[in-house]
């Protein structure tokens, strides 16, 4: 994980941050935080904090929308985990920028409506460029009924 996210994980766990937090939210933003972590090194090559840019989270989110993630678990957990621990390292001074500013949590959703699964990739790949019915589809639709 991320020497800031490190950071901040330890600020959460001693109440530095939020106040007295459960072990089991210290050890969720641990978990989501060390996946993210572990995502940007290898998709993006971003190795600190400082570095993560807005377009960083956002490509995260498509990620777990294509992983196949709920919208509720991406929004109320894992997002919120990357968003209070850059806000934390914002505010510490750690980092000159908070990339997560940039999207809300209702940014997120939108985020993951628009996104394309790599399922719904693949089905349209495999049925050309077209999205539509063709004059023949329209016609034998409408002898149907």
């Amino acid at each position: 994980m991320m020497d800031g996210f490190e950071r901040y994980v330890d600020d959460l766990a001693f109440g530095d941050v939020d106040g007295d937090v459960s072990d089991t939210t210290v050890q969720k933003r641990r978990t989501d935080l060390s996946a993210f972590s572990d995502w940007l090194a290898a998709e993006r090559d971003v190795h600190n904090c400082e570095d993560v840019s807005n377009r960083d989270i956002r490509r995260y989110i498509e990620h777990l929308n294509d992983e196949g993630y709920a919208e509720s678990t991406i929004k109320s957990g894992i997002y919120t985990s990357i968003s209070a621990a850059l806000t934390h390292l914002f505010r510490e001074g750690v980092i000159e920028q908070n990339p997560a500013r940039k999207t809300s949590a209702s940014d997120v959703g939108t985020i993951i409506k628009t996104s394309l699964t790599t399922r719904e990739k693949k089905r349209r790949a495999e049925r050309g460029a077209t999205d539509h019915l063709t004059n023949g589809q329209v016609y034998e639709l409408a002898e149907d009924h």
